[in-house]
């Protein structure tokens, strides 16, 4: 736009046209002209009024670059925003090539309706991977730093640990937190994984004190472990639960229960051949079809004409026991389908699958078979709920230990002998109208001479009588070891804790006073303050009954901690006439009762680090864990404070962006 058209040098007589309105052309002496028209009267004439106008050069300048730092920080916001739904779904970032990964094709969709985009993505700025490696950092210690403010608050935690090894070959100690909010809420959160060289006791206590440290959690307000029942975790003299127990004595450790049960119907497996022989025969069949397409192809086709609506065939769990509920129903919901394809392959193969379809064929025309596949889905369902409730992180020391007693009253109850004859029935009934087998007595073998006594050897009179034992066997070997494994010595404390909270909950005045044991005032005399606690567990009676007046609840007594908790939560002033007892429920509540969470972890490290990205280092795979398994935590995330520290890590990003708000 010219100097005339604006009306800047309308009163100016001496105007150079090649300057204002014509434009220059005498390019040949084009040095001199400029010099002599800067110096001129014309040319000061034009920059002083443009600037009284606010048009100045300086203001142009300011106003333009004030524009590109504004679009410069939505297109880094936008890509954090990519970066965290990658980080959100655990996808991997980038790809074989840089074009192809999933951040820059994600960009790209992004770019579709926004021009800033695609001229972002054409300058390549900020998308190098050291530059979204801090990004990712960044977010992961966003996501970290909020949960563990959580968790100092709550003031006291639990340590879950459980060690895998990855897809690199690496062994991942796996890090967990237990805590309770100040609702009784019970939380578990990942905090990391630790790469460790060994794993014995002294390498993964030291690596668990150095997590803690980093994280800024003391160990002085550590209030329980649990871990798995190996001996260099829970070794009663250098195990790591003994190890943290000699600088905290208050963190009480606990074997995991749901890693309990697991050994329990393990050890079953063992000592009962009934159950190892189904188990085998599970394992072989599934393996045998799901090997080959045609095989499979097979099974399918008679399955569509005969059951359709059928659960398909699973493969057993190599390392969950309890969790095989669903490998026995595929094999008897299909029993008779199983039967036809195994005879198909038999008649049509002729190498060595056709010889092994002919000897698992055989099994499953047997009524020992039949009936030792019936026994274990009764044994291994029942023991499935049990564990599902045992992997629930709301579960308390009070419910598994319920739950589990339950599960035995329940086993004890099959072993009855009616309850026997009626299920040894159905199974005949139904193995005759599948396979059209009955049951009859094995084969009489000689006693080893070692232990040949010279009496007779036992013979059983019926095969009921034969199938009783084996069901008994079974049965009584499973209640043994639930009643041997889960009578913890360090359950004790849990124990006290809550025979105190419900004897003081029910006391009615008459009798002595309800007091915790000294083994419980000794072991949290820095927590609670004894006297206190006293008068108001002799409180707390009062306050249940205003509860049930409130509520209209008729039940004389409380037989349940959580009652206890629910009550307080609508107390006067949140419970804060009870504050020592609301610290003893949580001691409580912050116990482990499982490590699920940590093995959890384990799933979320197969997800994240697979075969084409073994060579995330331990940072990154820290940082990309903690965004994918909390990602509630990080939706809370504000991209701006992360885009801020960014920036603000040096002068030239500073230039560059300009200041975040």
């Amino acid at each position: 736009m010219s100097a005339i058209s604006m009306n800047i040098i309308a009163g100016n007589t001496q105007v150079e046209t090649s300057f204002t309105d014509k434009g220059f052309d005498n390019w040949k002496k084009a040095l001199s002209a400029f010099q002599r028209h800067q110096q001129g009267d014309l040319h000061r004439e034009v920059v002083f009024k443009k600037m009284q106008a606010g048009h100045g050069v300086d203001r142009l300048l300011e106003h333009h670059g004030s524009i590109l730092h504004s679009t410069r920080r939505q297109m880094l916001l936008k890509q954090l925003d990519c970066l965290r739904f990658l980080l959100r779904q655990g996808l991997a970032i980038r790809g074989h090539k840089e074009i192809e990964g999933n951040l820059r094709q994600l960009l790209m969709l992004v770019a579709i309706d926004n021009k800033d985009t695609r001229t972002w993505l054409d300058n390549k700025d900020y998308l190098s991977p050291v530059i979204v490696n801090e990004m990712i950092q960044l977010i992961g210690h966003s996501v970290l730093r909020d949960l563990l403010s959580d968790i100092r608050e709550a003031g006291m935690f639990a340590i879950m640990a459980d060690e895998t090894s990855d897809l690199s070959n690496k062994e991942q100690l796996s890090i967990c937190i237990r805590w309770v909010d100040s609702g009784f809420k019970i939380h578990e959160d990942l905090i990391g994984f630790v790469h460790v060289i060994h794993t014995d006791a002294e390498t993964l206590s030291k690596a668990i004190k150095d997590v803690l440290i980093r994280c800024a959690l003391p160990l002085s307000q550590c209030r329980g472990q649990g871990y798995d029942g190996a001996a260099n975790m829970m070794g009663h003299l250098r195990g790591v639960a003994a190890r943290i127990r000699q600088e905290e004595p208050a963190a009480i450790h606990v074997h995991c229960w749901a890693h309990c049960l697991n050994l329990c119907l393990q050890e079953a497996s063992k000592s009962c051949h009934i159950i190892r022989d189904s188990l085998c025969l599970v394992s072989e069949i599934a393996k045998l079809i799901r090997a080959s397409p045609k095989r499979s192809a097979v099974f399918l086709k008679l399955k569509d004409q005969v059951s359709p609506d059928a659960p398909g065939l699973r493969p057993l769990c190599p390392t969950r026991w309890t969790v095989r509920t669903g490998a026995l129903l595929g094999i008897l919901s299909n029993y008779d389908v199983l039967i036809g394809t195994m005879a198909q392959i038999n008649d049509e193969c002729h190498d060595e699958y056709c010889t092994r379809a002919k000897g698992l064929l055989n099994q499953l025309e047997k009524f020992y078979t039949f009936f030792g596949l019936k026994m274990c889905y009764l044994i291994f369902s029942t023991t499935e709920e049990l564990s599902m409730l045992l992997q629930n992180k709301k579960t308390t020391l009070d419910e598994a230990s319920r739950a589990a007693k339950v599960l035995a009253r329940f086993l004890k109850h099959q072993r009855e002998e009616a309850t026997f004859a009626g299920f040894y029935q159905g199974v005949r009934d139904s193995c005759m109208r599948v396979v059209g087998a009955e049951p009859c007595l094995p084969r009489a073998r000689a006693p080893p001479r070692r232990l040949d006594d010279g009496g007779p050897a036992h013979r059983y009179a019926t095969p009921e009588d034969y199938y009783r034992h084996l069901y008994c066997e079974a049965i009584d070997t499973v209640i043994g070891e639930m009643e041997r494994r889960f009578s913890q010595e360090s359950f004790q404390i849990p124990r006290d804790i809550e025979q105190t909270l419900l004897s003081a909950a029910n006391w009615d005045g008459t009798g002595p006073e309800v007091t915790p044991s000294q083994q419980v005032a000794d072991l949290y005399k820095h927590d609670i303050d004894c006297q206190r606690l006293q008068r108001q567990l002799n409180m707390l009676p009062e306050l249940i009954g205003v509860a049930k007046q409130t509520h209209g609840v008729h039940q004389r007594l409380v037989t349940k901690v959580q009652t206890v908790v629910d009550i307080l939560l609508e107390a006067p002033g949140g419970g804060q006439m009870f504050s020592e007892v609301v610290k003893l429920a949580k001691i409580l509540m912050t116990i482990p009762v499982s490590t699920a969470t940590a093995e959890r972890s384990f799933s979320a490290l197969h997800r994240l680090k697979t075969y084409l990205r073994t060579t995330m280092t331990q940072q990154r795979l820290n940082n990309v864990a903690l965004a994918h398994c909390h990602k509630e935590k990080l939706d809370m995330v504000k991209m701006n404070l992360v885009a801020k520290d960014f920036v603000s890590a040096n002068d030239r990003r500073l230039g560059f962006f300009g200041k975040f708000e």
